[in-house]
């Protein structure tokens, strides 16, 4: 792992057992509070991922899906006090999270606001954005605007099985980070109408030049990738990372595995140090 670290992954997703028992510590709301044992759990398992590497910490970003029991706030003040350079965050409520919705306004932008600008943070990547067949352009276009605020990117998911109305969409989306001057990002997900990087190589490709991808490796190994189907990408398309491990067997559930069961880098079998052999990896990850 000391040369996943070297590398600069530009983010990690502590969704693994170790963080679902940090989700059951006695926190009021079930929240991580900067300094208590939680949060120094959460510097603890960032310290064994980078092997206090010189550099690390001021490539990485700690994703939400790691702390999802969390809202945004104490998110950004855990990936402070871990070490963080960004944070990815849900700028709206999801189901799994009590983060509330910032891209309105209020008391809890200016807070978050507040906190990036003193610990000296940027936003990684703004999320949900998910295009199924009837997306909520309103609350789309919301969620960009502040991405573009925050000086980061709108991770897109591809949810809608029809092709062309997918394209569609894909189109008006790009559109409007290019408008208020958001990032745009395709992920590849097993589970969606975009399943594998190579997928999402073909829209990004279709799109913008400025459009980029995300690689998850979680999502690459339970779509039947290996670590070279991603070296043969085009580097400069390689906008986001996500690390994290697991089994090589597909579990009964991926969807639960992708949200709730996540390991930390190097703790399962995914061969995470098999990504250094690729050099075309290396540049991008660099």
């Amino acid at each position: 792992m000391r040369k996943l670290a070297s590398l600069g992954l530009q983010s990690i997703l502590f969704a693994g057992p170790r963080f679902r028992r940090l989700r059951r510590s006695r926190c009021e709301k079930s929240t991580i509070i900067p300094g208590s044992k939680a949060a120094a759990s959460i510097v603890a398992a960032w310290t064994d991922i980078c092997h206090l590497a010189a550099s690390a910490s001021k490539r990485f970003c700690l994703d939400h899906l790691s702390l999802a029991n969390v809202d945004a706030l104490t998110l950004v003040r855990s990936a402070a006090s871990a070490g963080f350079a960004k944070v990815s965050l849900f700028v709206s409520p999801v189901s799994i999270s009590p983060t509330p919705d910032v891209t309105r306004g209020g008391a809890e932008l200016r807070e978050v606001q507040v906190v990036l600008r003193d610990e000296g943070l940027r936003l990684g990547i703004a999320e949900p954005c998910l295009l199924d067949s009837h997306p909520d352009w309103e609350a789309l276009k919301r969620r960009a605007a502040l991405a573009a605020e925050l000086g980061g990117s709108v991770n897109i998911l591809g949810m809608d099985n029809a092709p062309v109305r997918l394209r569609r969409s894909l189109e008006r989306m790009v559109e409007i980070c290019r408008e208020v001057g958001a990032g745009a990002i395709i992920e590849a997900y097993p589970l969606s109408a975009v399943p594998t990087v190579h997928d999402a190589l073909r829209h990004v490709e279709a799109l913008r030049p400025d459009v980029g991808l995300c690689a998850d490796t979680l999502h690459v190994i339970r779509g039947g990738g290996r670590w070279s189907d991603i070296a043969a990408l085009p580097p400069q398309r390689i906008a986001h990372v996500q690390v994290s491990d697991g089994p090589l067997n597909p579990p009964a559930d991926c969807l639960f595995e992708a949200v709730f069961d996540r390991h930390l880098p190097g703790s399962g079998s995914f061969g995470l140090h098999d990504l250094t052999v690729h050099s075309r990896i290396i540049q991008w990850l660099v």
